[in-house]
């Protein structure tokens, strides 16, 4: 079904934090991406607490293993932007999941290095 759709590309997973629900969401996510499609995560758990937890939830690491992009972090109403692409707060992060993986650090996405070049006031800590 979504396959016939040309205006998609991809899957989001969010809201109720999908991380809660690994080990459940792990089938639907490789399913995503043996159709060639896209994944991305919204997650309140940064990074590197996920990684700090690979081992006591393993499930976590498998879901995260099948995305794209991570979305990381809680929403901050304090730090609220609406000048941000796809995240609502500054302290949010637009991973590259499998560069992150590989390097074992996070990566930012080129979309957020991109924007941090073309708005660097929105970014003052870089």
């Amino acid at each position: 079904m979504i396959e016939e759709n040309p205006l998609l590309d991809g899957v989001t997973l969010s809201g109720g934090d999908p991380m809660f629900q690994a080990a459940t969401l792990v089938p639907l996510a490789r399913e995503i991406k043996e159709r060639g499609m896209n994944l991305v995560i919204f997650t309140g758990f940064t990074f590197e607490r996920l990684m700090a937890m690979k081992d006591e939830k393993p499930e976590m690491l498998e879901l995260l293993s099948f995305a794209d992009i991570l979305v990381d972090g809680p929403f901050v109403m304090a730090q609220r932007c609406l000048d941000l692409k796809f995240r609502g707060s500054k302290n949010q992060r637009l991973i590259d999941v499998q560069q992150s993986l590989t390097e074992g650090k996070v990566v930012l996405h080129q979309i957020q290095l991109d924007e941090m070049k073309e708005h660097p006031d929105l970014f003052p800590e870089n």
